[in-house]
Parts: structure tokens; sequence; C-alpha cells
């Protein structure tokens, strides 16, 4: 049993690991386009900073109560 929940919890070590290249892939997919579309450098980096604020506040505040 305990080597089930070892490759268990490598499957699952991998399928995260999996998750978060897609969503990097994604990132740069939607980056690039935006950049492309003539949006400022520096309006995105605001924008993508604004984004990730309103992801992750509401999770730290969650996690630390």
């Amino acid at each position: 049993m305990a080597m089930e929940e070892g490759a268990m919890a490598k499957a699952k070590l991998v399928a995260a690991v999996l998750v978060l290249e897609m969503l990097i892939a994604g990132f740069h997919v939607v980056s690039r386009a935006a950049l492309d579309m003539g949006v400022s450098k520096m309006a995105f980096l605001v924008y993508r900073n604004g984004s990730a604020l309103l992801v992750i506040a509401p999770v730290a505040y969650f996690l630390e109560k």
C-alpha cells in the first residue's frame, strides 16, 4: 500500500507540473498576441500584475486566515 500511495503522490506532482507548464505556454501565447496587436508594454505589465493580484489575493487571504 505504501508503494501505491507514493506512486499516487508522484502522479499528482507530475500532473500539477504539466498544468503549470500549460498555463505558462498559454500566457506566452496571449502576451505575444496582445503585444502584436499594439498594446503598450507598460500597460500590459499593469494589466498582468493587476490580474495576478485579483487571482492571488483571495487565495492568500483565506490561507492565512
